[in-house]
């Protein structure tokens, strides 16, 4: 009977689930699915292309952002600004405005403002215990969609930021 549940346990789907099997003068909690894969299959958007957006937005999942729990990813895009050497400000509500240097030639071009939100609105699926203000999102790509596992993506503005 071991062998059979061990089996099932390949077929199954949900990573943050833990299943009880009862077997005589046994208990066994295991977890539904091997906790290292769901590491591999965070990270396979970064082979997404381009690359570079990407990047940006798999370090975004893994930054916990529910409304106004946004602190840490303010905190990540500010750096992120710097670190490229531009005009980055941060207001006393919690607004970050980065400034990009135009391209050279393009110096007197009209300005291109890009704006998004940088929270998300945070909805599991009610199988699932996730802390939105700890937890990152487990983003995989489904066909030919990124979605997340069992809980909202934070795609609608956080592919914009």
């Amino acid at each position: 009977m071991l062998h059979e549940v061990l089996k099932n346990l390949k077929n199954k789907s949900s990573i943050r689930n833990m299943q009880a099997y009862l077997l005589p003068e046994l208990i066994i909690f295991l977890p539904l699915f091997p906790l290292n894969n769901r590491n591999i299959m965070s990270k396979e958007i970064l082979k997404l292309k381009p690359e570079s957006v990407w990047k940006h937005f798999y370090d975004l999942t893994q930054i916990p952002r529910p409304t106004h729990h946004t602190e840490a990813v303010r905190k990540h895009l500010v750096e992120f600004g710097k670190s490229l050497g531009w005009e980055t400000l941060e207001d006393n509500v919690g607004n970050v405005l980065v400034r990009k240097p135009a391209t050279a030639g393009y110096e007197n071009s009209p300005t291109i403002i890009l704006q998004s939100h940088v929270d998300m609105v945070p909805q599991a699926n009610s199988h699932i215990n996730h802390n939105f203000q700890t937890d990152p999102i487990d983003a995989y790509i489904e066909g030919d969609k990124v979605t997340a596992r069992d809980t909202t993506l934070g795609a609608d503005n956080g592919i914009g930021v």
